[in-house]
């Protein structure tokens, strides 16, 4: 019994299209109805640094863009992607996956995966126009007893 060339690339295709359906691709969540407010750009108002808190010698700061050539935003898509801008330029682009969402007196508070890992959470916490946004364009908290509140407004 022998197999033409036509039958093996059937095969072959088949096989291919198997393999590209069963495939589960990571779909973010979309922005919609309660958080449907995120969608649009967001921009860097500012952060509070507070650090050397370990040694009892604490110094707090609050850093402005004024002070630096990097203006940070953030851009939400209604389809659950966020960018991370530095002036014009995408630091970098993420799905979200919607971990937790509550409204308590007027305070959103809401946090996500980042592509799906639930070892790299985003939080976001305020009102529908200003929040206090986790790990960017600061960590939370750095090494060196410190920590930083960065804050974003909707344009």
């Amino acid at each position: 019994m022998s197999i033409k060339s036509s039958n093996i690339n059937q095969i072959v295709f088949l096989l291919f299209v198997v393999v590209l359906v069963s495939c589960n691709k990571y779909k973010p969540d979309p922005l919609k109805d309660e958080l449907s407010y995120l969608v649009g750009t967001w921009k860097w108002d500012s952060t509070f640094h507070r650090y050397n808190w370990c040694t009892g010698s604490v110094v707090e700061e609050t850093i402005f863009p004024s002070e630096y050539s990097n203006n940070f935003s953030l851009v939400f898509e209604e389809d659950g992607c966020l960018l991370f801008y530095a002036n014009d330029s995408v630091l970098d682009k993420s799905g979200l996956t919607i971990d937790t969402y509550f409204k308590e007196d007027g305070v959103e508070n809401v946090s996500f995966y980042l592509n799906g890992d639930e070892n790299k959470q985003f939080f976001m916490v305020g009102t529908e126009t200003s929040s206090n946004v986790s790990k960017f364009p600061y960590e939370e908290y750095d090494s060196g007893c410190e920590y930083y509140f960065n804050y974003f407004s909707k344009e």
